[in-house]
C-alpha cells in the first residue's frame, strides 16, 4: 500500500500514514509475535522505491501531457517553466519537506521528473 500511494500519481488517498501505525502497534504487542525490524525495513523501502517510480512516471510523461488535448488546457508550457525554476532554486529543499504533507508528498516526485529534474538529484532527498 506504501509503494503504491507514492509510486502511483493518482493514489494519494490510501492510507499509508495510518498503516504505518497500526503496523507498529501490532508489532509492539507481544501477543503477535511480530518483527519489528521487519516493518522497519518494508518501510523504508517501499516509499524509496515508490517515490523512484514516480520520478520515472513523471520524467516519462510530464512533457507530454502539454500536448494532450484536454490535459493540455490545465497544464501549460509557462508552468513547466515556472516548475524548473522553482525546482532548480528549491529543489532538494523542496522534496525533503513534501515527505511532511499527505498530498504533496506523492506528487513532488512526479512533478520534480516532470520538470525536467536529474534523478541523481532527486535521490538523495528521496
Amino acid at each position: 500500500i506504501i509503494f503504491i500511494e507514492t509510486g502511483a500519481v493518482i493514489m494519494p488517498f490510501l492510507p499509508g500514514d495510518s498503516l504505518l501505525f497500526a503496523a507498529c502497534a501490532m508489532a509492539a504487542n507481544p501477543n503477535y509475535s511480530l518483527n519489528i525490524w521487519i516493518f522497519v525495513i518494508l518501510f523504508l523501502i517501499a516509499p524509496f522505491l515508490g517515490d523512484s517510480l514516480n520520478f520515472f512516471i513523471g520524467h516519462k510523461v510530464g512533457k507530454s501531457l502539454t500536448k494532450n488535448s484536454f490535459l493540455g488546457r490545465l497544464i501549460k508550457e509557462e508552468h513547466l517553466k515556472k516548475t524548473e525554476a522553482f525546482f532548480e532554486k528549491h529543489g532538494g529543499m523542496a522534496i525533503s519537506l513534501a515527505r511532511f504533507m499527505p498530498i504533496i508528498r506523492t506528487m513532488s516526485p512526479f512533478v520534480f521528473g516532470g520538470s525536467g529534474g536529474k534523478y541523481k538529484t532527486f535521490l538523495p532527498y528521496c
